[in-house]
Order: structure tokens, then C-alpha cells, then sequence
């Protein structure tokens, strides 16, 4: 395990001397690189990538740091592979906190909110983005039955979210990113929908509708989706069902998404069924983005091939791609190790759990490439 609090404690620097092979980001992408992710506005590019390699190699043990540093320096000066931009701005700080995004659950009772909201504050502090699945927190309306009185709902606790995201801004912190998602059979859905319409409201957030298989099939039939809470239906106060016209709700949501942007559709059903370790932890949100899903405290540890940097002379130069996926996989999987995490329960999550995520999500890359390729020569 690498020395987070101190993360310059190898002087691997002094014999190592690298051109950066002619690339250089230029205009805007210079302009970015200075403002976003260089440690100061006179640091270099070749400075910051060896910065960023010196700081993710402390992982290394048993004398390999020597062997990886110019390995990491090599595909990052040439940009051939790219890490996270929490990556590049963390690298070299006493506590560089690394990822991009996470994702936090909720619960339906005061403490979970707190909980919730403490998670999103800490994350949000370290410049980490937060998904967050309200579904969990009964509908507007719900009694409940240890205080007497009625149920907020979901959206009051999206507020307190989005507010918090407001103070953390005005503190001249880094803006808040939220995801919000909730299911389609919530009882507050039709609510959770207006919401975003509302420019004062949920500002700091995208919003998706969480959906399934079963959602488009009543779709199609023009059925009547039951709302639910904890899976049961929700009773109304004559003793019905409350149920929702599945058409109704479709034409709310591409309504809003015209007039806003928003929202999103996210098939956790789909999502679930192909990710192969749901059966130890079901994904539940995505990322603010919302490329990534995550199980409960998730975190995206981020990085990409610069495919087009890997095309000589017109062709894809498939030993140099393969070299930059298993140097890439293996820089992503230090990043685990040399991380700050804002807290204890993401730390554990990551070193049990998105290890395989990398792996694969580095592995589907290279396959789609595979596959391209492989499409383009038959053409």
C-alpha cells in the first residue's frame, strides 16, 4: 500500500528524461488544461504528466516503481491514454481524492436523510460528483404511522440536497454535480417530473426516470402502471390503488426532455441484468454524467484510450492499443491504492469492488474497437 500522506517519497525522477514525441494541447485545449487541471498556470504539460505518473506509481512495490514511472510518463506525455481530470488536479496533493463521481443510497427516516446529505457534503468538498436514488424515501403523503402526520417525499429530500449543493457553490467550492433519479412507479414521479421544469429548483441536479422492461411494456399495451412503495402498492384514501396511464406518464417525460432537456431515462433493469456481479451488489444509480452505473458507494475511477493517437499512417496500430489498455489498467488499479477517499465505507466498496469494473470496462473498450475494425475491413 502506497504512502498517501506523502506521495513524492520516491526520487525515481532524477535520471528519467522523456520528449513528449511532439503533442502538445494547444488553444482551447491548452486553455482547459490550465484552468482545469495543471497545478499552476506556468506548469507544463511534460511537467504535469510527470507530476500525475510520479504520484500514481507510488503503489508500486518491490523496486517496480522505477519500471512503471516511465511506462505511466510515456502514455500519458504522448496522450495515448487519458486519466480523470480529478486524477490530473489531485495528483501530487497531500490529499488527492482522485475520483470523478460516486454514488450514495438513501433511507426513509430522518437519520438516512442526514446520512444522505452528510455523504454529498464530504463529496462534494473533495470535488467529487454524487448520484443519488431516491426511491427508497416514501411518496408525498405516506402516513406515517410513529409521528401521526404525512410524508414529505421524495423531492423535499432532493431539495435539501440541491440546497446544500448551493451552499457548498457560494463558499467558492468547486459546483456541485448531482445525478437524481427515481423510479417510474413512485408515487412521486409526476412531482419529481415538474420539478426540474422549475428553474429555482433542483438547479444543481440532472434528473432521470429509472426504468424497465415492465415500463415499456405497459407502454405499448397503453396499461395502467400501479405506483409503489417498497414494492407495494400505494392505497389512496378511498381504499384504490393509485395507478398512473403508462401513455400519460411517457408523453410527461418527452414533454419535459423537450421543453428542458430533461429528464433522462436510465434502464436499471437492463443495467441489472447485465452486470455480472449484481448478485454481490445491484447497481442503483449512475453518475451525474450518466455514463457510468454504480452499486452503493461506487466511485468512478476514470481513464480512456485516445484511440485516435493509436492510428499510424491510416491504421489502427493494434500492438501499440494493446499496450496502452494493460499500462492503462494497471495505472487505473494504482489509483485505488494512492487515492484519499472521503470516507471509510467508499474505501472499502473500491478495494473490493471496482477493481473488476476497470478490467472490464477497460476490456469492452478494447473489443468495441475489435469490432469496428473488423466491420470497416469487411466494408
Amino acid at each position: 500500500m502506497a504512502d498517501k500522506q506523502n506521495p513524492d517519497n520516491a526520487p525515481i525522477l532524477e535520471n528519467i528524461q522523456m520528449d513528449s514525441g511532439g503533442f502538445l494541447p494547444t488553444g482551447f485545449g491548452d486553455t482547459i488544461f490550465r484552468q482545469r487541471y495543471a497545478r499552476t498556470n506556468e506548469e507544463s504539460w511534460m511537467e504535469a504528466c510527470t507530476r500525475v505518473a510520479n504520484h500514481i506509481c507510488q503503489a508500486e512495490e518491490n523496486g517496480n516503481r522505477a519500471k512503471w514511472m516511465p511506462r505511466f510518463l510515456d502514455k500519458l506525455s504522448e496522450a495515448l491514454f487519458i486519466p480523470g481530470g480529478r486524477i490530473w488536479y489531485g495528483s501530487g496533493r497531500a490529499k488527492g481524492q482522485l475520483m470523478n463521481c460516486f454514488v450514495v443510497p438513501t433511507e426513509d427516516s430522518r437519520e438516512g436523510w442526514g446520512q444522505t446529505v452528510k455523504d454529498m457534503l464530504i463529496i462534494s468538498g473533495t470535488g467529487g460528483g454524487v448520484g443519488i436514488n431516491f426511491s427508497p424515501v416514501r411518496p408525498r403523503g405516506t402516513s406515517i404511522k410513529g409521528t401521526g402526520g404525512e410524508a414529505t417525499g421524495s423531492v423535499s429530500l432532493m431539495e435539501i440536497v440541491n440546497q446544500t449543493g448551493e451552499v457548498i457553490k457560494a463558499g467558492g467550492g468547486r459546483r456541485t454535480a448531482l445525478m437524481m433519479a427515481l423510479e417510474y412507479n413512485h408515487g412521486d414521479v409526476m412531482e419529481f417530473l415538474d420539478a426540474k421544469l422549475d428553474l429555482g429548483r433542483l438547479n444543481n441536479a440532472n434528473v432521470s426516470v429509472l426504468v424497465d422492461d415492465d415500463f415499456f411494456k405497459a407502454i405499448k399495451e397503453e396499461a395502467d402502471i400501479v405506483l409503489k412503495f417498497r414494492n407495494k402498492p400505494i392505497i389512496d384514501k378511498d381504499g384504490n390503488q393509485r395507478t398512473i396511464p403508462a401513455k400519460e406518464l411517457w408523453d410527461k417525460i418527452i414533454k419535459n426532455s423537450w421543453e428542458s432537456a430533461e429528464p433522462g431515462i436510465l434502464n436499471i433493469g437492463l443495467a441489472n441484468k447485465m452486470n455480472t456481479l449484481s448478485y454481490y451488489k445491484p447497481v442503483i444509480c449512475t453518475n451525474p454524467c450518466g455514463e457510468q452505473w454504480l452499486e452503493s458507494y461506487g466511485s468512478c475511477n476514470l481513464g480512456a484510450v485516445n484511440l485516435a493517437r493509436h492510428i499510424k499512417d491510416g491504421e489502427m496500430d493494434w500492438d501499440l492499443l494493446a499496450d496502452s489498455v494493460r499500462v492503462g489498467v494497471r495505472f487505473l488499479d494504482n489509483v485505488l491504492d494512492v487515492n484519499h477517499y472521503p470516507f471509510k465505507e467508499i474505501e472499502d466498496n473500491c478495494q473490493r469492488f471496482a477493481e473488476l469494473v476497470l478490467e472490464l470496462w477497460v476490456l469492452v473498450m478494447h473489443l468495441l474497437c475489435l469490432e469496428r475494425n473488423m466491420v470497416r475491413r469487411v466494408e
